[in-house]
């Protein structure tokens, strides 16, 4: 054997040394890998999570609010219809009013009549013709007001009515508006989860590339080490007997 004396012993220990801070070196970068690729993992779940959650809060308050809208929008067409009933009814009551008021002025001047008769008047001159005229003249101012009522009551009611129709359709318009928001809402959580995929993958492969480098600075440290060994080796001195038997 070769006789070590103390450069050689010192050689041996720093040697020793060199592996073992080799081995603490390999072993902290591995757990740094392993550590970077775990805390990736977690943090793309998260993400993930509190994305995939967003998205359905939004499309649940989307939901909501198409739902308001839509509601509301069918209020507007009850409404319309409402106001055309109305207007129909209001139509339908100058008409049986009218007919009342001319059957009312045409008793009223038979009643003039049959009182002119039997007078002994003639009906087709003098006063008894202008009351006539005047009661006829009255019944066609009633039934105009009846009318000029009816028809401004109608032409208000439709205008409601077309007022309301806008508003429907409005209402239709943020229906499809809150879903639009909905679905953008999601498309975003989509977004969202995809990148932090990406996040993950770009971390795992530095967490890869990490525990990479830490095999080849194991290699290097043991080729290194090798080296060192066999240099201290090589300048070892040697007896006669060590170099018989080398």
């Amino acid at each position: 054997m070769a006789d070590f004396g103390v450069t050689e012993v010192i050689g041996i220990m720093a040697l020793v040394g060199s592996a073992v801070g080799a081995g603490l070196q390999y072993s902290a970068a591995k757990s740094a890998s392993a550590d970077q690729s775990n805390l990736a993992l977690m943090n793309a779940q998260a993400a993930s999570q509190e994305a995939n959650q967003q998205g359905k809060l939004g499309m649940m308050q989307a939901q909501i609010n198409s739902q308001i809208a839509d509601g509301e929008r069918r209020a507007a067409l009850a409404n319309v219809d409402g106001y055309k009933q109305e207007a129909e009814a209001g139509t339908s009551a100058t008409q049986i009013n009218v007919q009342k008021t001319r059957e009312d002025f045409s008793r009223m001047l038979a009643a003039q009549r049959v009182q002119a008769a039997s007078s002994g008047v003639v009906d087709t001159t003098g006063s008894p013709l202008d009351l006539m005229t005047q009661t006829a003249e009255q019944e066609q101012r009633t039934v105009d007001t009846y009318r000029y009522q009816d028809e401004t009551q109608r032409r208000s009611l439709f205008h409601e009515a077309d007022n309301e129709t806008r508003n429907s359709k409005l209402s239709g318009i943020s229906a499809l508006s809150a879903m639009s928001q909905g679905y953008a809402a999601q498309g975003r959580a989509l977004s969202s989860i995809s990148q932090s995929r990406l996040n993950l993958y770009g971390a795992r492969a530095q967490s890869n590339a990490m525990s990479t480098q830490a095999n080849a600075g194991l290699i290097s440290s043991a080729g290194g080490i090798a080296g060192s060994a066999y240099s201290l080796y090589r300048s070892t001195p040697r007896t006669a007997s060590n170099l018989a038997t080398s």
